[in-house]
């Protein structure tokens, strides 16, 4: 039995015209912004990471495009999973980080991680993505204590469907408005 979601992903302008033509995502999460600490960086590994929240997308917009001298583009598109494995409080990714370590390394003498470990790259992102396609797992879902989800979608070209355009906004626009006002105004000027 299959999942269908509506999920968000911010891009750049440039970037969005090319994914639009081809239906299809060219680049995964790797991107650091500027030379700044900041970036969209794939903690479970290379695969398309999406959102169910159009305001953060909104974000990560932003941030490509002016990473990238553009205006910004939110996509809206369908995201099907067959066997997502799902973070959230019953198993997290602390505990995900510590079942990919034990298994790479074949021990259960690891110890848990701590909440500082968590966040580090202790356990590289590719053994992750790994461990989880291991494990017959498409994809994750990450429930987000402030009730959003992130997805990851490991098989983009056979998961990914529908991508069209949600809203757009140049730079400066962000400035002025939040992501929600700019959004409005997008789909009040398509009626």
């Amino acid at each position: 039995m299959s999942s269908t979601f509506t999920v968000y992903r911010g891009i750049s302008r440039r970037e969005a015209r090319d994914v639009l033509e081809e239906q299809r995502y060219f680049r995964d999460e790797r991107v650091r912004f500027g030379n700044s600490k900041f970036g969209a960086h794939a903690v479970f590994g290379s695969g398309i990471y999406f959102i169910d929240d159009y305001e953060v997308a909104g974000q990560y917009a932003f941030c490509h495009a002016v990473h990238e001298n553009d205006d910004c583009t939110v996509l809206r598109q369908t995201l099907t999973f067959k066997a997502p494995l799902i973070l959230d409080t019953h198993y997290t990714e602390a505990e995900l980080r510590t079942d990919v370590l034990r298994w790479r390394l074949g021990t259960d003498k690891v110890v848990e991680f701590t909440v500082a470990q968590e966040k580090t790259d202790i356990v590289l992102p590719e053994s992750i993505r790994k461990y989880v396609l291991h494990h017959r797992y498409d994809g994750i879902i990450y429930l987000l204590p402030n009730g959003a989800r992130y997805f990851i979608s490991y098989f983009p070209e056979k998961q990914v469907r529908h991508i069209q355009i949600d809203y757009e906004f140049n730079l400066e626009e962000a400035l002025y408005k939040t992501f929600s006002e700019l959004r409005q105004l997008k789909h009040k000027n398509v009626k």
